[in-house]
């Protein structure tokens, strides 16, 4: 999983702060962009393009609430546009 990547939320259940803070969270079927992969002790976190909660204090300090990644699946992968440039370039020098 990469920022731009397409996601969809494959598993919404128990999620640990649903009830205590104000937070938004994904819901299970729809389409997500990713918007930043962090490393965590636990495993990778992601933010979303979609949905923007606000900075508050965690063990790792003062974060934005991230996703696990595993409970997402990727759809598509970012397009690498500068190499799909590249690509169309040498196909017409081709023809």
């Amino acid at each position: 999983m990469k920022i731009g990547s397409l996601v969809e939320l494959i598993d919404d259940t128990n999620w640990k702060y649903i009830l205590e803070a104000n937070d938004i969270y994904p819901v299970k079927g729809v389409v997500y962009t990713v918007r930043s992969v962090e490393a965590f002790p636990n495993g990778a976190g992601i933010l979303l393009e979609e949905i923007v909660n606000p900075i508050r204090l965690f063990k790792q300090g003062e974060v934005e609430v991230h996703f696990a990644a595993k409970r997402f699946r990727e759809l598509l992968p970012p397009i690498d546009i500068v190499a799909k440039i590249e690509e169309t370039k040498e196909v017409e020098l081709c023809n």
